[in-house]
């Protein structure tokens, strides 16, 4: 990938001015807006590209966004003094989308050959996204008003109300797993369809932001607070390293001895960003891959089961359905008959 300084292309958003996001784009890089300027299509020799936002509720709106760029572009937004009463969800279906989060350290995610995954973040900084030439890249931003999301919670996690309303800037990643999934790829699939799409869409933004709250409550909430912005970044570049390939299973000593860690730092700090332990991500991340693989890239299970370097057939069947309840046999005949 090219780094920032070398892209061409690169287009500012300010979320302090009076005109929208959309209306901001659209008079930087010209297209058409449509649909009382819910859609903004752009169509040139850069390449193109399609928002599409629903913002009938205040309290929670989506952005979906295609691109299939012929260049590197990128789209920095700044952030308002409105947008500290929200939380965002940045959630990656495919592609080779950048996102760059600007603070007292640049925190990158995804990127090119990434794997599914979500974002979430209280965005008190800039934060760059950057489109790269080549395949097409799909992902949707959610923006969830915080007095919403708490009067929905019954049962608020210990530390919960002050973490989320606090302003240090914080950034958390999910792995996708299949209700994400699946949620994800109905809002994609619903998206234009113009007579019913708003309830099917706000009804799955919804699920998803009640289902990304739930493994969002695993960590310790004074412990992200107290994580410098210089450890966040460093283990999301762990993040990067144990998922760089997924057919091999990390070594804690390894790690450590890649980054300066010690073991029990690594360990501590890993779980506080990330909700869980190093090995138990991984697993997320590589039986994540084998869903993706298995039911939307149709490989065979014994590709699969090659593919991420189990030793046996049997070994993935059984780490396959121990993770989803469901063998990757019958996975794949209830896709099909969906």
């Amino acid at each position: 990938m090219a780094t920032y300084q070398e892209i061409k292309h690169k287009y500012y958003i300010d979320h302090k001015e009076a005109h929208t996001f959309f209306e901001q784009l659209h008079s930087q890089t010209g297209g058409e807006l449509l649909n009382d300027n819910k859609i903004l299509k752009i169509n040139n020799a850069i390449g193109k590209v399609q928002f599409h936002r629903f913002i009938h509720f205040d309290q929670i709106r989506l952005i979906t966004q295609r691109c299939h760029l012929n260049e590197t572009v990128s789209v920095e937004h700044i952030p308002s003094e409105i947008q500290k009463d929200y939380l965002f969800f940045v959630l990656h279906k495919s592609g080779t989308v950048h996102h760059l989060f600007k603070n007292d350290e640049t925190i990158s995610v995804y990127g090119k050959d990434s794997q599914q995954g979500v974002v979430i973040t209280n965005f008190m900084s800039s934060l760059i996204n950057i489109g790269e030439e080549g395949l097409p890249s799909e992902w949707a931003t959610m923006v969830v008003k915080k007095s919403f999301i708490i009067d929905l919670l019954e049962d608020v996690p210990e530390g919960f109300v002050d973490f989320i309303l606090s302003d240090k800037h914080w950034l958390l990643f999910e792995p996708v797993n299949f209700a994400i999934s699946q949620s994800l790829n109905e809002i994609f699939s619903n998206e234009d369809d113009f007579a019913f799409n708003n309830f099917k869409i706000y009804g799955r933004a919804i699920d998803l932001v009640g289902e990304l709250l739930k493994h969002m409550s695993n960590r310790n909430f004074e412990d992200i607070s107290n994580l410098t912005p210089q450890d966040a970044k460093r283990m999301f570049e762990v993040k990067d390293y144990i998922c760089r390939d997924l057919s091999i299973t990390p070594s804690l000593e390894e790690i450590c001895k890649e980054f300066g860690l010690s073991r029990s730092k690594l360990i501590r700090d890993f779980k506080t960003e990330f909700g869980v332990p190093v090995y138990k991500f991984f697993n997320k991340m590589r039986m994540q891959l084998a869903r993706e693989l298995l039911v939307e890239k149709q490989y065979s299970v014994t590709e699969v089961s090659q593919h991420l370097g189990f030793k046996g057939l049997s070994k993935f069947s059984d780490a396959f359905k121990k993770f989803y309840n469901i063998s990757p046999k019958s996975m794949i005949e209830q896709h099909k008959i969906k």
